[in-house]
């Protein structure tokens, strides 16, 4: 989206995060595959939570 905006000087802002952990993630965080696979690939080598996510996108 923000490449496709840009022309008409429009910025977009975009919080992507990798896996979040939520009530609804938790199941897969049981299956221990999954788990290793998918911190392997997150650089920090943690789960994001939910509170980081929503501080970063607060607006007053």
């Amino acid at each position: 989206m923000a490449v496709d905006l840009a022309k008409y000087n429009i910025r977009v802002n975009t919080v992507a995060p990798t896996f979040v952990v939520t009530p609804m993630t938790k199941k897969f965080l049981k299956n221990q595959k999954f788990r290793k696979e998918t911190l392997n690939n997150i650089p920090l080598g943690r789960f994001a939570e939910m509170s980081e996510i929503a501080s970063t996108v607060f607006f007053f």
